[in-house]
């Protein structure tokens, strides 16, 4: 099961990349980029910012106009574009495979995206379309069943994460136009050096922490996929604990009416469902 898992993976990243120049992908970069502005607006909105507007171009550039008193708050925002695109795309993926609630989760994604795109952009622009259609057809996605919704939901973290990693190659190009150049000019603020690095300097220095941090979290996270237990071994060795265990029925249906298992670990509803039918059956 976690080979095929890893395989499955590794198929779609070798299909992003094949096909990452090709025009079809341009909606599907423009999503990405679009994910990456939510996370800098979201960052402002819960630290009292203000957004005025969420712009992305069909170069795989996008901005996040915030107005208000952001001088406390403003490292956090800026960071949170790579630094949240890459625990989006981690979460998603972890998610897409774990299957639990994937339906619920990717009609979330969907009505977020339709309500935030309508808030937060101009009408009928790129922008706007990228975000509403794409909403839209989450939550379409999310009405059918959890397996596309799990497919859906893998194939979205793995682009995000994918994409998390190479955006970082451009803090190699013209760094004082990323977003490391825009934190690394504000930290300057008038002044030419600080710890005797230059804003070029200083801006590779934010790319390399942030980058550091990115990977980290991706690593984290995909290790985490692909390292949890296959839930087919776990309900079968569920199966035979209660059959083999030596209490009375009552007791483990006392158990299981309360989603534990006979070690008191809490149970997935569905298993605990599942169990009464059938591990119940082999218990009697």
């Amino acid at each position: 099961m976690r080979s095929q898992k890893i395989i499955f993976f590794l198929s779609i990243i070798l299909t992003l990349i094949a096909f990452w120049n090709f025009k079809i992908m341009l909606h599907l970069k423009g999503l990405i980029v679009l994910f990456h502005e939510i996370c800098h607006a979201s960052a402002a909105i819960l630290t009292g910012g203000i957004v005025e507007r969420i712009f992305i171009h069909g170069n795989e550039t996008g901005e996040t106009v915030i107005s208000g008193r952001m001088q406390s708050s403003f490292l956090f925002v800026v960071s949170a574009g790579y630094i949240g695109s890459s625990l989006l795309g981690g979460i998603l993926l972890n998610r897409g495979f774990h299957k639990k609630q994937a339906k619920q989760i990717l009609g979330f994604i969907g009505v977020f995206l339709i309500l935030f795109t309508h808030f937060y952009s101009a009408n009928h622009d790129f922008t706007y379309n990228t975000g509403i259609r794409f909403g839209i057809i989450f939550v379409i996605l999310s009405l059918v069943s959890k397996e596309i919704s799990s497919l859906t939901l893998i194939f979205l973290g793995t682009g995000v994460s994918l994409y998390s990693v190479y955006d970082l190659v451009d803090f190699t190009n013209q760094i004082q136009h990323t977003d490391a150049g825009i934190l690394a000019n504000w930290i300057l603020g008038k002044k030419e050096r600080i710890f005797g690095l230059n804003l070029k300097e200083l801006g590779i220095c934010i790319a390399v922490i942030w980058s550091s941090i990115s990977l980290f979290i991706l690593g984290t996270l995909v290790k985490k996929t692909f390292t949890e237990s296959d839930p087919f071994a776990r309900m079968s060795r569920l199966k035979r604990q209660f059959a083999e265990a030596k209490v009375e029925p009552d007791v483990a249906q006392w158990f299981l009416s309360r989603g534990l298992d006979l070690n008191g670990k809490p149970l997935d509803k569905d298993w605990a469902t599942q169990l009464k039918k059938e591990g119940m059956k082999e218990h009697e």
